[in-house]
């Protein structure tokens, strides 16, 4: 699943990807070994959003680019979240945007 963590004493949001998310909250917040650098400043964190199931890990992965491609409280889905009261809720996967192909690979057009 992917995560959106909001800082409770600074304006940061985190995205992550993982399968045990109340094992990763507590390593962010501290409590555990093995948060991210970038949760070190900005604790407490909370969960703002998850994103998932997703069938695998890639597709997950995918999903979480997504989500970080957005910025400030689009990465909560806004009005959703808000609405939701910021409570943990399945949501369906966020689909990444199609990948552009980069112009040496792509055929020529038909005569």
């Amino acid at each position: 699943m992917v995560y959106v963590l909001r800082s409770a004493s600074a304006d940061l949001r985190y995205v992550g990807c993982t399968a045990d998310l109340p094992r990763r909250l507590r390593q962010h917040n501290g409590d555990l070994a093995g948060g991210a650098r970038f949760t070190r400043r900005g604790r407490p964190w909370a969960v703002a959003r998850v994103y998932g199931p997703f069938a695998g890990r890639g597709e997950a992965q995918r999903a979480e680019r997504a989500v970080k491609r957005l910025r400030g409280a689009a990465r909560e889905g806004a009005a959703g979240a808000r609405a939701a009261g910021g409570a943990l809720s399945a949501e369906a996967p966020v689909e990444a945007p199609p990948r552009a192909r980069h112009p040496s690979t792509t055929p020529p057009p038909p005569p």
